[in-house]
């Protein structure tokens, strides 16, 4: 198991590492950390490396939760907009906005032809996450405004975490690293609302938080304490900072764990683990 070769130090044939475990992923995605003066050991890239596994681990399940709660919301506000079960009003294209500005729902919509047929439960627990969002971005506006005010979150602000989980879900999914988040598709940063935060910060530091594992961290933590008054997001964050005693213990190097700590969470780290 990940958690007994995380906790047991062991020697490790490089070459057999870089084979098995694909550490290339934390010398190409990782190197920021290493321009900010941080030991460049093997043994610190291991590491990281672990730290970035055992994370991807915790958070995973969390964000599939969330997955299925956006799903279930979707499916009951449309039944109650439209007084059925049948996923016929996916088909009609007066229930979509911005089709002149974007392609996005003309696909979702060739996507769905085949589909006239089965309940809206069916089609929707049967996209992917990224084609739900596209969904919940372009149909009816009044769902993803109810969705958004049951959360108590502005209209804009919950489309920018929706999208946000998309970049993280796949970044999960695809075993890209967790440490360093990067929108693959868009290739550029992708930054969360300030409005999102409940403490003081910047828009810069906004910016360096939203590309890595502390805004993951916080996102999931706030929107799990939206759906259910901080009863799961207590649970999170607790196997959250498991991770990082487990990464402490087995770095062994107090100066460079401390240093990449403030990398990863800059001043914050008390404010985004806090419930």
């Amino acid at each position: 198991m990940i958690v007994n070769i995380f906790r047991k130090k062991q020697n490790y044939n490089k070459e057999e590492i870089n084979l098995k475990h694909n550490l290339w992923r934390i010398e190409n995605d990782l190197n920021w950390i290493f321009y900010q003066d941080v030991e460049n050991s093997f043994d610190i890239k291991i590491c990281l490396y672990w730290l970035d596994i055992n994370l991807k681990n915790t958070i995973f399940p969390w964000v599939l939760k969330i997955e299925r709660e956006l799903k279930s919301y979707f499916i009951y506000y449309y039944k109650e907009k439209f007084k059925t079960s049948n996923s016929d009003q996916l088909l009609n294209l007066n229930n979509y906005t911005d089709l002149d500005n974007s392609k996005n729902p003309l696909k979702i919509f060739e996507e769905y032809k085949d589909m006239w047929e089965k309940t809206i439960d069916e089609v929707v627990f049967s996209l992917t996450f990224g084609q739900f969002v596209n969904l919940l971005i372009f149909f009816h506006p009044c769902i993803k405004s109810r969705i958004a005010h049951n959360l108590d979150m502005d209209l804009s602000v919950f489309i920018n975490i929706i999208k946000y989980f998309n970049i993280l879900r796949n970044a999960v999914a695809h075993n890209k690293t967790i440490i360093k988040i990067r929108d693959d598709k868009n290739n550029k940063r992708f930054s969360l609302k300030k409005k999102y935060f409940d403490f003081p910060i910047k828009k810069d530091e906004i910016d360096i938080i939203s590309t890595n594992a502390s805004g993951a961290i916080y996102v999931v933590k706030t929107f799990l304490a939206r759906i259910d008054k901080n009863k799961k997001s207590k649970i999170f964050i607790k196997d959250v900072k498991r991770n990082f005693r487990d990464f402490y213990a087995w770095m062994n190097n107090k100066k460079e764990y401390k240093k990449i700590m403030k990398l990863i969470f800059l001043k914050y780290e008390k404010e985004i683990f806090q419930i």
